[in-house]
């Protein structure tokens, strides 16, 4: 698992943090334009059409109920106050959930008086790719070629049509994929000396992530970290000397925060208690499905042996799911209705044993193995009745226990139908999954690529809800 990266220079202190603007300008392509772009919204809106900010040639500028606005000839698209030829390649028009720039102007001004929240810059990107030669129909590119830093694994997720990442430079990327061509961006937070890791989409328009902040005298502290990437306010309720694997749901944040247990805060009511329990004392990788959150149970840092535990917020109760017998359990997920675990997890000395993907009921503890196919599986991840893990029966692992044309499987359960998502001969693993689509790590144009498939492209989900937005 990557740790965080050194930092270089002297840091800039937390407290600082709280005296900066709320910024929230979509730029041009480089992030390095931001502070320009900054002076020239500022002239915009004092001048509206009169002035060099504003270059609407080869179209005109036009002051509409008190704001400048751009009318482009054919060819050419309004970015910002300017004309610019659509062939540059850049998809504006369907930028993500943009807000207007004079409702911008405004939260500024609010901001800079309650000096309440820190700068990010919303930088524009880069489109996905769906037309990729080496794309399957339904398969989205998300990472650039030539653009855009690989995105390790863990480090991206997907709620509904959205999907974040974060780069192994710490970069933050918020993806829209509801248009036909899908447009991802730049949320410039590194610029202020901050670091991302385990992104994920709590809600709606909200992205929690785990930042490493510099301070004065170099030493580093990690934060949780909340955007509301509407209006770019950003905010850091949590510091921690331990906290990590970060997961969220709604208002609930959660993580592993080594031998203090797991940890859970309410993102609204600001309350942080720990799930502890006194008998072992290793927890890591939670995840959390509305009320459930679930983790692996270790005896210790180097023991193979390992438990799955959960612990219902409702009732704060915590039980074993596993209390049958001892085994490497490990990549624990959860829904509302199932936990889906890895038994027989491989090590160096248990190489030749098989990994088996199992789910237990949580009503009647009844437990399946899914897929009984003669091939190794890990990582799973489910959502309602899909579930999706990494499977190797088209390949297997080297001597390293590396993947070999590992591939995305799913599953439904209401179904009963097994489909295979990747066909590529080059790895696709670590899944991750809410809604119609499943994001992954894809190795076929080098190394840490991003992936989304759409499952509505498949003929068992034509007819279902999820899908209807298609058939509009």
């Amino acid at each position: 698992m990557r740790k965080a990266r050194a930092f270089v220079g002297v840091g800039i202190a937390v407290v600082l943090w709280l005296a900066l603007l709320a910024a929230c300008q979509t730029a041009g392509e480089k992030p390095d334009d931001s502070d320009a772009d900054r002076s020239e919204f500022q002239e915009e809106q004092d001048d509206l059409c009169q002035g060099g900010a504003v270059d609407c040639s080869p179209g005109q500028c036009r002051v509409v109920d008190g704001r400048a606005q751009c009318d482009c000839p054919e060819s050419y698209v309004a970015d910002r106050y300017t004309c610019r030829r659509t062939e540059d390649g850049d998809q504006d028009t369907e930028r993500i959930n943009e807000p207007d720039l004079d409702e911008v102007a405004d939260q500024q001004e609010e901001v800079a008086e309650e000096e309440e929240a820190p700068a990010v810059i919303k930088t524009f990107s880069h489109p996905a790719s769906r037309d990729d030669p080496l794309l399957q129909p339904g398969e989205v590119r998300i990472t650039a070629p030539g653009k855009v830093a690989s995105a390790p694994f863990i480090s991206y997720d997907v709620l509904g049509n959205k999907a974040v990442y974060c780069t192994a430079e710490g970069n933050l990327y918020i993806c829209n994929m509801e248009q036909s061509e899908a447009a991802c961006y730049l949320f410039d937070i590194t610029q202020n000396q901050t670091d991302c890791f385990f992104p994920s989409i709590p809600r709606e328009n909200t992205v929690a992530a785990l930042t490493y902040i510099v301070n004065p005298d170099n030493s580093v502290k990690r934060h949780l970290m909340l955007l509301d990437f509407l209006d770019c306010n950003v905010s850091f309720p949590v510091a921690a000397e331990y906290l990590y694997n970060i997961d969220t749901w709604e208002n609930i944040a959660v993580w592993d925060n080594e031998n203090r247990g797991i940890q859970v805060f309410n993102t609204t009511t600001e309350e942080l208690y720990v799930i502890e329990e006194s008998e072992y004392w290793f927890n890591s990788f939670p995840r959390i499905y509305k009320q459930n959150i679930v983790w692996k149970w270790s005896t210790s840092f180097s023991s193979s042996l390992a438990y799955i535990f959960m612990h219902d917020l409702t009732t704060r109760s915590t039980k074993n799911l596993t209390p049958d017998s001892e085994a490497r359990r490990c990549d624990p997920a959860i829904t509302d209705r199932r936990a889906v675990w890895i038994e027989n997890c491989l090590t160096y000395s248990s190489a030749d044993e098989k990994e088996i993907l199992v789910a237990q009921d949580l009503l009647s503890n009844e437990r399946t193995e899914i897929d009984p196919f003669d091939a190794d599986k890990n990582t799973p991840d489910i959502d309602e009745d899909h579930v999706v893990w990494t499977d190797l029966r088209n390949g297997g692992r080297d001597s390293n226990l590396t993947f070999i044309n590992a591939d995305i499987y799913l599953y439904d359960f209401a179904k009963d139908t097994v489909v295979q998502l990747t066909t590529d001969s080059s790895n696709q693993f670590w899944p991750r999954i809410r809604g119609r689509w499943v994001i992954y790590n894809d190795a076929r144009w080098g190394d840490e690529d991003v992936t989304a498939f759409d499952l509505c492209i498949l003929d068992i989900y034509k007819d279902e809800p999820m899908c209807a937005a298609e058939k509009k």
